[in-house]
């Protein structure tokens, strides 16, 4: 991490928002292109801080005066830049959220979160997502983004400190249903659900859904080519595990269905169900 000193700017180009902040209250912050904005706050009841941002450079001091450079911000549409300042991985600790761009005419505010090291005294790239939000009380980090029809979120969980995506949402894949990935703190994926949209009791059980369809043909992959022998019919309860769309190929659930002896599982076209 590059080390800097602060410049001194010309009065004619100063606008300081300068003030102390208590340890518990999130901060937002806004700054106009290349104004400057300066905020003190305490990251720590024995660490206090003085954020500068301006000509698009995001500098942190500390009461000593060591000065370190965390990178740039970047204007939305607006003309504006925010910085968040929270504790997004709950150590007691403030940490920094710079806004980098934007996307969906203002919907979508991407930041980078820097996570603050106290044995080092310096502030670490922890990860980069969309409309983040810290939740202290669940101990999470949730994020989201819309692209086109859909809203697509992140739930972070954090380990020694560091967060990771727990639950990769995919909203409305079908009616009141998302798809919900799950995974481990390396990335790898655990494993995929369907699940209702508003449920709140289990959280990781899958929803279910009858079929409307005659006679709906499991198949091994989500082609028509893949078709199997094996079919389900109207008003069988099918669990739904996984979901997939293509141009060419449609839209297709990955279903469970408990047989009286035996478990079936597949991909089924999705207006099977719908």
């Amino acid at each position: 991490m590059n080390i800097a000193g602060i410049h001194t700017l010309p009065l004619t180009s100063l606008l300081i928002l300068f003030s102390s902040v208590s340890l518990s209250a999130p901060l937002q912050l806004e700054v106009e292109g290349k104004e400057t904005l300066l905020k003190t706050f305490h990251i720590h009841p024995q660490v206090e801080v003085t954020l500068s941002l301006s000509n698009y450079q995001v500098t942190v001091t500390d009461d000593k005066g060591k000065t370190l450079r965390l990178g740039t911000y970047e204007p939305g549409s607006r003309g504006k830049a925010y910085v968040l300042v929270d504790d997004f991985n709950f150590d007691g600790y403030k940490d920094i959220a710079v806004q980098q761009s934007e996307g969906y005419m203002g919907v979508n505010v991407f930041y980078d979160v820097f996570l603050y090291q106290p044995r080092k005294w310096t502030f670490k790239l922890g990860f980069h997502d969309s409309n983040i939000e810290a939740d202290p009380t669940n101990q999470m980090i949730n994020s989201g983004q819309r692209s086109g029809p859909r809203w697509y979120s992140n739930v972070y969980k954090v380990i020694n400190g560091r967060p990771y995506i727990r639950q990769a949402r995919s909203a409305m894949v079908g009616d009141g249903l998302d798809k919900v990935v799950f995974k481990n703190p390396k990335g790898k994926t655990l494993k995929t659900l369907i699940l209702d949209t508003n449920i709140e009791d289990n959280p990781e059980r899958p929803a279910v859904r009858t079929i409307n369809a005659k006679r709906a043909y499991l198949h091994n992959k989500p082609n028509d080519n893949s078709k199997t022998r094996v079919y389900v019919i109207k008003g069988d309860r099918v669990n739904l595990h996984d979901y997939t769309h293509d141009v060419d190929s449609g839209e297709w659930f990955y279903v469970r269905y408990q047989g009286k002896k035996k478990l079936f599982k597949g991909w089924i076209k999705w207006n099977s169900i719908h």
